[in-house]
Formats: structure tokens, sequence, C-alpha cells
């Protein structure tokens, strides 16, 4: 195998110098940005025999073998590497990362605390990380104190390459503190797995929204809430496993009534509801039971429980895990909670948004609707499309993406700013 220019490769040249260390260090390297991981660890551990003092090959080595959980052999490695070469801040990082994962919480500290020095020395930007991994190692330590005491090196604003550790270390400081966040941290850090990743996804903020400020522009009102089942304010506000339909679609309805009463110059009359996946499922809810909305777009949504479970990428747990059913378990159950149910009671002028490729909820949830409302004589239309996924509206193909956003806009100027509405 030759290289591109038709020299001949690392692994090549191995064949021919089987005892050089240096040609294993970059044969494995090669493959790491191939992808092929245990490729590449195989060659390091092999290059380690002819040069057990080699930091690059101890380093990756040690990192891939994080990923295979051998945090012990990871450890040794990463130890090794940051002995010889101890102004590296990755290898002081990882090291860190592996002792915790291991239970060595005093090394994890001492490996993180000189990784974030540094990471002040050299400027890098990734000061929350580490602070992030230091703050759970010393909450594991019984330190609150320090703990608290390393987030001073965190602030609003400060440049990362990873915002959801800047998240996170501003919440343990106390910005914008959802309601039992520390606690809950505190019993995923009790867990002896490694704590999951915290992740502020499924709830509104204060971020852009171009949909929103593209429709307040366009003359709308624009609300938006945070029902029962969002994130960010403790898990029993959190858990709608098996509620779908009851609590959220309340929560929403009386959003609505404050909202109107707070601002009279909205006319009750001429409301529009849109949503996409979840935001889907529940505009497809909430066209089967009020009529208070002049027209609806659904996106990416579900209308089916038990379609859904056998056709998505993820029914046979999403069944189970947020209808708590399945289709053999309580089908009766699986059936009240889909919006498909309740769709002949629908009067409200409906367009449904699919993508061909969502595999998360397939285009069959789209159809099913649209079919019911068409049976029903409810108007109503269908955009499919083609080459997109799940993802349409985030990072599908900006015509894609355009053609989506005026579809809605269409729809909703033509029920909500007619005299008809």
């Amino acid at each position: 195998m030759k290289g591109a220019n038709g020299t001949m490769t690392h692994l090549e040249m191995l064949k021919k110098d089987p005892m050089n260390p240096n040609l294993y260090r970059e044969a494995g390297l090669e493959l790491l940005k191939e992808n092929r991981v245990d490729e590449a660890v195989e060659l390091f551990s092999k290059g380690l025999v002819y040069n057990p003092f080699d930091a690059v090959m101890r380093f990756w080595r040690g990192r891939k073998y994080i990923g295979r959980e051998d945090y012990g052999i990871a450890a040794s490695d990463l130890k090794l590497a940051a002995a010889i070469n101890p102004e590296d801040w990755e290898c002081w990082y990882y090291l860190g990362v592996a002792c915790y994962l291991n239970g060595m919480y005093e090394e994890a500290k001492q490996a993180h605390a000189n990784s974030r020095e540094r990471m002040l020395k050299y400027g890098v930007k990734a000061i929350p990380a580490t602070c992030d991994w230091y703050w759970m190692i010393c909450m594991k330590l019984g330190q609150p104190e320090e703990a608290q005491k390393v987030l001073e090196n965190v602030y609003p604003g400060m440049e990362t390459e990873d915002g959801d550790y800047l998240a996170r270390t501003l919440l343990y400081k106390g910005y914008y503190k959802p309601e039992n966040f520390v606690e809950d941290r505190m019993r995923e850090i009790a867990n002896p797995e490694r704590p999951r990743i915290y992740e502020l996804m499924l709830s509104y903020g204060a971020v852009y929204y171009h949909e929103m400020q593209y429709w307040a522009n366009h003359g709308y009102f624009v609300i938006y809430c945070n029902p029962r089942g969002g994130e960010g304010r403790g898990n029993e506000f959190g858990l709608l496993s098996g509620k779908f339909g009851t609590i959220d679609y309340d929560d929403i309805m009386a959003f609505c009534d404050a909202a109107l009463e707070a601002y009279p110059a909205m006319d009750a009359g001429r409301m529009g509801v849109t949503g996409g996946s979840y935001g889907g499922f529940m505009t497809n809810w909430i066209i089967g039971h009020t009529d208070r909305f002049a027209a609806a777009a659904s996106q990416r949504g579900i209308s089916n429980f038990v379609s859904m479970e056998g056709t998505s990428d993820i029914g046979t747990l999403f069944a189970k895990g947020q209808v708590n059913a399945t289709t053999h378990t309580d089908v009766e159950k699986m059936w009240r909670h889909s919006p498909l149910k309740y769709a002949d009671r629908c009067k409200t002028p409906t367009l449904f948004i699919h993508a061909e490729q969502d595999y998360r909820c397939w285009m069959v949830e789209a159809l099913q609707m649209y079919t019911a409302l068409i049976n029903n004589g409810v108007p109503t239309r269908l955009c499919l499309f083609h080459n997109e996924n799940h993802e349409l509206s985030r990072s599908g193909k900006p015509n894609a993406r355009i053609r989506r956003l005026t579809e809605i806009t269409n729809w909703m100027d033509r029920y909500l700013k007619t005299e008809q509405a």
C-alpha cells in the first residue's frame, strides 16, 4: 500500500524495520485518523516494547483504554506519559479522568489540578472541562468548599471549546440554577459508574430561535413555555413517562390563557400552534382536544404509539420508557396516549411536515393523521421532504429549511391573517 504521492506508508516501512518504535508510533497515528482504534492500540503496544518511554504512544494508548473501560491500564499509561511530558495538559487531564473512573480520587484530583495549572499557563480554552471533573472529585471526597473554590476559574461568556462543560460549572456556581440540579448531580456522582453528561436540551431558554424571531418580525405574537415534562426544574417536574397528553397539555392550555390575559392585543380567535418531534406529538394531540386554534403545523411528530413502536429506530425503547406500555403489555394505554385516536374530533386546518428519511418519527406518523383529517373533511396539507431526516429544521439543506419555514408561514398567514379565521 502506497501513500497518496507514491511513497511508502509507515505500515509498509514497519515490514522492513519491525523494531523501530518511531514507525509504530507514526503508523498508529495514521490508523487513528482512519478510526481504526483497535489496530492502532495494538501497534502502540508493540512499539512500547521497543521504547517504553514514548509519551505519544503512552498517551494515545491510555486514552483508548479509557474508551475500553480498562481504567487501571489507562491510568498507568497516562501517568507515565505525564511524567515524560509534564507540561502537556492533555496527559494530566486524561490521567485525571482515568483515575476518577478507577476510583483513585486523590490521584484524580491532583491530575486535574495539574491540568488546570497548565491550561491557565498556556491559554488553553478547556478550563471548564477540568473544573467540572475537579468539582465532582471534591464533592466525592466530601470537600464542598474546595469544590466551589475551583469555580472561580469559570465565568459567563468565557471562551471555551465545549459549552456543555461551561454550562454545568456555571450551574454549580449558582448562575441560572434549576431546582435540585446540584442534588441530582450528587446522586449521579454517588453512582460508581461515570456520571452522565447533563444536557439542558428539552427546555426553552434565553437563546436565539430563528423561527420565533422570523415570525415576530412577520407581525405575530410568538409565545412558548416549558410545561411539565421539560428539563431544568428537577426530576419530578420533568417526569412525563406514562403521562403524554395529560399534565403537559394542561400546562400549555393554562399558559395560553395566561398569555391572552397578559397581552390583550392578542386575538384569541386567531391563534396558531406548531411544534416538532415531541412538539409535533403535542400539536397532533392539541388539534384532537380543542378547537381554540385557527391553524396548526405539525412537524416530524408522533400520531400513533402503536405504529411508532414497530417502525421507529428507538421504538422498542421509547414506547416502554415513555408510555410505560408496549403493544403486548397494554395496547389500550398505547392507543389512549396516541393523537390518532382523537383525530376524528379535529376541526383545525393542519399542515403536516415530515422528512422521508426520518427514522426517529417515521413519515407514517404524518400520513396517518393526514389521512384521518382528509376523511373528516378538515383542510390539510402534507409536505414530505425528500433526502431529509429528523434534523430538517436544524441541520437540513438550506433550500429545504427555507421551504419548511415558508410552508409554515404561508399556512399560518392563510388562516390567521384573513377574515375566515
